[in-house]
């Protein structure tokens, strides 16, 4: 293991660490940008471990999300956008299992902007964060994400 893999393993989980504290405080800014750190470090990760388009270890859970993370990623990170939205009480589509508390999910790729520039692979990154993100609540996404780090 190289000093960029060590570091950046440790930075990951601990952004994953920041994120579960302000979930379980409520704290909408706070998760975001935990969440935007946590997406910056996976993808320095990703890319680290030379693993092109392909996703390389990433757990079956996530693997076809790879491209939807990096439009996450890439928004979160050069446009300074929160990703992360709180909602309330039951959201639709129904997504199981029900709770009715406060949780943060993933945009709505509707309320997201258009790629600004050339985009290469923004059509393919936008269909996977449609299915795999769009209204998924992050912390899943958070711990699938960190699971993964620790298997490194």
């Amino acid at each position: 293991m190289d000093f960029v893999h060590v570091v950046a393993v440790r930075a990951l989980i601990d952004a994953t660490d920041r994120h579960d504290g302000a979930s379980e405080r409520h704290e909408v800014a706070a998760i975001n940008a935990a969440l935007a750190e946590v997406l910056f470090w996976w993808r320095v990760l990703d890319a680290h471990l030379g693993s092109g388009r392909a996703p390389v270890g990433l757990s079956q859970e996530l693997g076809d999300a790879r491209p939807g993370l990096v439009w996450a990623r890439n928004l979160a990170t050069h446009h300074a956008l929160a990703v992360g939205r709180a909602t309330y009480g039951r959201s639709y589509p129904r997504r199981y299992p029900l709770d009715y508390d406060q949780r943060v999910t993933w945009r709505p790729l509707g309320d997201l902007p258009p790629p600004r520039g050339p985009a290469t692979w923004a059509a393919e990154q936008q269909a996977a964060y449609r299915a795999h993100l769009d209204g998924v609540r992050t912390a899943h996404s958070v711990d699938v994400i960190r699971r993964w780090a620790r298997a490194l």
